[in-house]
């Protein structure tokens, strides 16, 4: 169980309940999940209660046309760059591999 909130104090406050798990358990779930309430965070102005809350208010907002969609999709690629991050020990060569950038792609 997660939540974000600002509980009246300076600093973001982020509490989580995470029961004990065997080592091979994934050591990053904490502070990953952290760092995505904080990007949500930035583009809605406030914590959701959830990450996927954060997500559809994103999308409800692009919607509404009260967040760009440039925006939005500024959010979901730095999810996908830190999803990398995280999983490039586990991808073996496919870390490294670069792709040209999307207007590029895009055109082609």
């Amino acid at each position: 169980m997660s939540w974000g909130g600002d509980a009246g104090i300076p600093s973001t406050l982020y509490l989580r309940y995470q029961p004990p798990r065997p080592p091979p358990a994934e050591p990053y779930t904490v502070w990953r999940e952290a760092k995505f309430y904080a990007a949500l965070a930035a583009v809605l102005g406030a914590p959701p209660i959830s990450v996927e809350a954060g997500k559809m208010a994103i999308l409800e907002a692009v919607r509404a046309s009260t967040l760009p969609f440039a925006e939005a999709i500024r959010y979901f690629v730095r999810c996908v760059a830190l999803e990398s991050q995280l999983a490039a020990s586990a991808s073996g060569g496919l870390a490294g591999r670069t792709f040209p950038p999307l207007e590029e792609a895009w055109n082609r």
